[in-house]
């Protein structure tokens, strides 16, 4: 059986030397290293220590939230705790190992659940992007094209500069290299996906200012060589060419093979987008909460509503039609801010109820809540991934979940803080700024997820 060492859901912490976990407990970064009562002994006896702490369940999630280190069986992770790797080696994410009898800690222990590391896939999600207005004048000077935009690596905030032209403060930024991280992100992922925040046309005008977004078609050529496998166009922008608009975005990523949903006329804007994913059949319905008005008819292109359409009904009917996992992309809640209204949890419950499993949310245009709904996760916003608001901190800020399946369950969220520097995401580690991102994300997750 393979242990793995855990931390708290918030921590940064991203990997622990063998050598650190064979030491005294206690003498390194944690106060204390718990397991299980019934793992203890197996556990000392395979890292040649003592003084590891037992304890159920519960009081290893409270040891972590406080600060200590937990050893866990694989099968016992959760996304309740951050799971770390061993001398840069993981089990989970999209570079985890394929053999677990790589996994430098392992033990023989009774057990009725085993675990299956081939039944291990990732999803890759992340929140709007945006393909006009700054974004468009920025690719002009690119000779790249579109490729220009998902070709970020690392970077950093330097400073922070009071006032924007709005009357907020900015960061000062700079690359740090690893050119093309961001794009080994989502192309490395079994599926990866994130939100259309526009209309799309072929030669589509560009707008200098103003919030009519339509993004060129030959655009979708460099999403498609991203690795995106899904985009969801239910959305408060996605009208702004018209009806002709939406049937352009639909044809455009259909011609690639991106699989979308949420526009169309009814009953198809209900009808999920689908993708596959290590043998799972993957359901991901898109809903509107933002424009009411362009809500899809028998007679007119529009979008699927979150609030007024029945979306429970089409979580019911694509677990029916032999989906394994069921996520719901909602546009919702409210811009610039971290927290949102109360109709959102409400809706997140009755998708749960109806039998979701994820949901992953856009609009805000900043990083926000996380909620935990018997174990089912929702990101209520996961921010801008490619925009052009650099006059905010806190827009110019996103955040892409790393999200690990074993089959139908999710068991481990990895948040990748990213930074927009001239229309283009770059990933920023907590140390260089990222950190920002974190403790918004947490303020906005009070009351919704307790640890």
């Amino acid at each position: 059986m393979p242990f793995v060492p855990v931390v708290g859901f918030w921590s940064t912490e991203t990997s622990i030397a063998l050598a650190e976990l064979q030491g005294t407990p206690g003498s390194g970064r944690y106060p204390s290293v718990i397991a299980l009562s019934e793992d203890v002994a197996v556990l000392q006896g395979a890292l040649g220590t003592t003084g590891i702490q037992g304890g159920t369940m519960t009081e290893i999630q409270e040891a972590v939230k406080q600060g200590a280190l937990g050893l866990l069986r694989i099968t016992d992770v959760t996304p309740r705790f951050h799971a770390l790797a061993i001398d840069g080696a993981s089990l989970f994410g999209n570079d985890r190992l394929a053999d677990t009898g790589e996994w430098p800690l392992r033990a023989t222990v009774s057990s009725t659940v085993a675990w299956d590391q081939s039944a291990s896939w990732t999803l890759v999600a992340a929140g709007d992007v945006m393909m006009d207005r700054g974004v468009a004048f920025e690719l002009r000077s690119h000779p790249e094209g579109g490729d220009y935009l998902f070709d970020g690596g690392t970077a950093r905030i330097t400073g922070i500069r009071c006032c924007s032209f709005f009357g907020y403060d900015y960061p000062l930024t700079e690359r740090t290299g690893n050119r093309g991280l961001v794009r080994e992100l989502f192309q490395g992922a079994d599926v990866a996906m994130a939100n259309l925040e526009s209309a799309v046309l072929v030669d589509a005008p560009y707008h200098a200012q103003g919030f009519t977004f339509t993004a060129d078609a030959s655009l979708l050529d460099s999403v498609d060589a991203a690795g995106f496998d899904y985009m969801s166009l239910a959305n408060n922008h996605v009208r702004n060419a018209g009806e002709r608009g939406i049937l352009t975005a639909i044809e455009e990523l259909d011609n690639r093979g991106i699989a979308n949903s949420g526009v169309g006329l009814a009953p198809d804007a209900s009808q999920p987008g689908y993708v596959e994913a290590n043998g799972m059949r993957v359901a991901i319905i898109s809903c509107d909460a933002i424009r009411p008005g362009w809500v899809a008819t028998a007679t007119k292109v529009g979008t699927l509503n979150c609030k007024r359409s029945d979306v429970a009904g089409s979580i019911h009917q694509a677990k029916e039609d032999g989906a394994d996992v069921v996520i719901v992309f909602p546009h919702w809640c409210c811009e610039y801010k971290p927290k949102p209204p109360s109709y959102a949890p409400d809706l997140a419950q009755q998708w749960f109820d109806a039998g979701a499993d994820l949901i992953t949310g856009a609009h805000s245009h900043i990083a926000g809540a996380i909620g935990d709904f018997d174990g089912h996760m929702t990101f209520f916003s996961m921010g801008n991934l490619i925009f052009d608001q650099d006059f905010r901190q806190s827009t110019m800020m996103g955040v892409i979940p790393e999200m690990t399946f074993s089959g139908s369950q999710l068991v481990q969220i990895e948040l990748h803080p990213t930074l927009i520097i001239d229309g283009q995401p770059n990933l920023i580690a907590p140390e260089d700024g990222g950190q920002f991102v974190f403790d918004q994300m947490q303020v906005g997750s009070q009351g919704l997820l307790d640890y």
